[in-house]
């Protein structure tokens, strides 16, 4: 590949991104461009991974796969710029879809990584790299996938984004790093020295803030809990055996045990181990008030969410709501991710038996969750899940557009 039979999309032709990216990377590399955008990869971690410390994850996975870091950077997102960098990715933009993902996106920092590598044959670097981060859905990943490594949740709660090939590296950089971080980030990417990995190392796991990280199964252990202590105090009668507080205590004892980091392993091992608690809560015969009764309700629909028996989001925040529990930035975030999952995959299970075959379910995902493992225009999701994802916001600390080197 050269630079003049790079295979550049269509629609890049006309997009004011990809010139200023393409104009900077071809003044400062000059005739090394070829060379450089081959073996180019680029990865942006989102919030979540920032906030929960998964960028030392992701160095040390790209070092074991053959990647050098030439350029990293911390950047806070603006709509505008998540609106930018998906636009391709959505045929149908929806609104609500936006909303969210924009939320998620712009909740905190971000880091990006600038990455050398050596090309598959005549696949790039940045197209090698797409195929090993892995598929949007973590439970298709293998375990020497990106997103299996860095402890990705769900389709949405994925962790990072990765640029398909060159052309989306030239663009896709120029939108999160502006005007004039471009042109410093190719300066890096031909230096004799790269990223010094200590102190990317140490400044990244500044971000770390979040216990228990973004598992499902550790957020509804937690939440529960204190469901149960708020119970108690406006129905003393409840649990009057005390099972409850002994299968919660059973529940954490094993919580503190198991990585939140895995957590698609977390939720698989904590249902099949545990059974829900919510039948110990009330005795028989009992007739509690509105404030328990909508306690009681929803302790019994994040346990929904927790056995798989069906978690309804809208309903869980309104519950919470009328119940006067004002849920955690964390435990928004991981619920709203993993009910949107679901709503997904019910989606495409639900497709036409003529968007059945290989090929087309295929295209039917990517109609819903989007291409290159980037969610789509889903068009279930509704205002009130707008007010779940801006929950998110808080999770991370780092300082906007600060370098790593």
């Amino acid at each position: 590949m050269t630079a003049a039979d790079m295979a550049v999309p269509a629609a890049y032709h006309g997009d004011a991104d990809f010139a200023r990216g393409w104009a900077t990377a071809a003044e400062v590399l000059g005739h090394r461009l070829d060379g450089v955008l081959l073996e180019a990869a680029m990865l942006l971690l989102s919030p979540p991974a920032v906030a929960t410390g998964r960028v030392p994850v992701a160095l040390d996975w790209l070092a074991a796969h053959g990647f050098t870091v030439r350029h990293a950077a911390r950047v806070h997102l603006t709509r505008d710029q998540v609106r930018r960098l998906w636009k391709y990715q959505a045929a149908r933009p929806d609104p609500a879809r936006v909303e969210i993902f924009g939320t998620l996106m712009t909740s905190g920092p971000c880091v990006l990584l600038l990455a050398r590598g050596t090309p598959d044959g005549p696949l790039p670097a940045a197209a090698r790299l797409r195929a090993l981060k892995g598929p949007s859905d973590p439970r298709r990943c293998a375990p020497h996938h990106l997103r299996s490594c860095l402890g990705a949740a769900n389709m949405f709660n994925n962790l990072v984004h990765t640029s398909d090939g060159p052309p989306e590296v030239v663009r896709e950089t120029a939108i999160v790093l502006g005007d004039t971080g471009p042109a410093v980030m190719w300066r890096d990417a031909v230096a004799a020295a790269p990223v010094d990995p200590v102190r990317a190392r140490t400044v990244a796991a500044a971000a770390s803030g979040v216990p228990g990280g973004i598992s499902l199964a550790h957020a509804g252990v937690a939440l529960r809990r204190r469901l149960l202590r708020r119970l108690r105090a406006v129905l003393p009668e409840a649990d009057p055996t005390g099972a409850a507080d002994r299968l919660l205590a059973t529940e954490e004892a094993w919580a503190r045990g198991y990585d939140p980091a895995r957590p698609v392993a977390a939720l698989a091992a904590f249902r099949g181990r545990f059974t829900p608690v919510a039948p110990a809560l009330s005795p028989p015969g009992a007739r509690p008030g509105p404030a328990a009764r909508h306690l009681i309700g929803l302790f019994v629909q994040v346990e929904a969410a927790l056995f798989g028996t069906g978690l309804d989001f809208e309903r869980l925040t309104e519950t919470a709501r009328l119940a006067r529990v004002t849920l955690g930035s964390r435990d928004r975030l991981v619920l709203a991710t993993e009910w949107l999952t679901l709503r997904t995959l019910r989606q495409v299970a639900a497709a036409p038996p003529e968007a059945g075959s290989g090929a087309d379910r295929t295209a039917a995902v990517a109609a819903v969750v989007g291409a290159g493992g980037q969610p789509g225009p889903l068009e279930v999701l509704q205002q009130g899940h707008r007010d779940a994802a801006a929950g998110v916001e808080g999770l991370a600390g780092l300082a906007d557009g600060e370098r790593l080197r």
